[in-house]
């Protein structure tokens, strides 16, 4: 015999055992298994490939790619899910954004009435989204060059006669990067090309020499 469910008919399922629990000694060989089968998959793999065409952060080790978070639910009565462990990031299947995945018949389940299967998904963080500030008379807001495919992350830069300055992460002091050009990184953070990270950066005028 073949079991025939959908994950939309699994929930009146599970919203059945969770209201009345003796109807889970009632439930038919087949019910039993979708429950069985719909939390047993196996996390998905990161594929090299899977970086988003423009606005993702796709510089990152594989660990960051794949930190997934799996819940069943509330009660711990639903099948299986997958988001994204770490906060701002988005899980995506082949370069499209999803806001979870779900455990079905042992697959990886997504898309219009979870109509997909997948083996494969990514976690990546927006970066087109840092911020710029003004820190006196003398200062003006970086420019924001966006994203284009290709260069998937934003950056900043300044006009003639202003130094791009960044506000570290750690530490008071404020870095002056002159005429160069940072990137956003993710998590809102700027980053210098050399690992540091700045919280803000904004263009100050370059004043001249006596």
């Amino acid at each position: 015999m073949q079991c025939g469910f959908h994950l939309v008919e699994m929930k009146f399922i599970f919203l059945l055992v969770s209201l009345f629990p003796l109807a889970s000694a009632i439930l038919s060989d087949c019910e039993k298994e979708f429950l069985k089968n719909c939390r047993s998959c196996t996390l998905p793999k990161v594929p090299s490939d899977s970086c988003p065409l423009v606005g993702y952060n796709c510089e990152v080790d594989e660990e960051e790619l794949g930190k997934f978070e799996v819940s069943n639910g509330k009660f711990g009565r639903d099948c299986d899910s997958i988001r994204c462990k770490e906060p701002g990031a988005t899980l995506h299947v082949d370069g499209v954004p999803y806001e979870s995945i779900a455990c079905s018949e042992n697959l990886w389940r997504f898309g219009k009435h979870y109509s997909l299967n997948t083996t494969t998904a990514a976690c990546f963080k927006r970066c087109d989204n840092c911020r710029t500030t003004l820190e006196g008379p003398k200062t003006k807001r970086a420019e924001i060059i966006a994203p284009v495919v290709g260069t998937t992350c934003a950056s900043a830069k300044c006009p003639d006669g202003y130094q791009l300055v960044g506000k570290p992460v750690i530490g008071q002091e404020h870095v002056a990067f002159g005429e160069s050009v940072v990137s956003c990184f993710g998590d809102r953070l700027w980053d210098d090309g050399t690992g540091a990270k700045y919280t803000s950066v904004y263009c100050k005028l370059i004043e001249a020499t006596k």
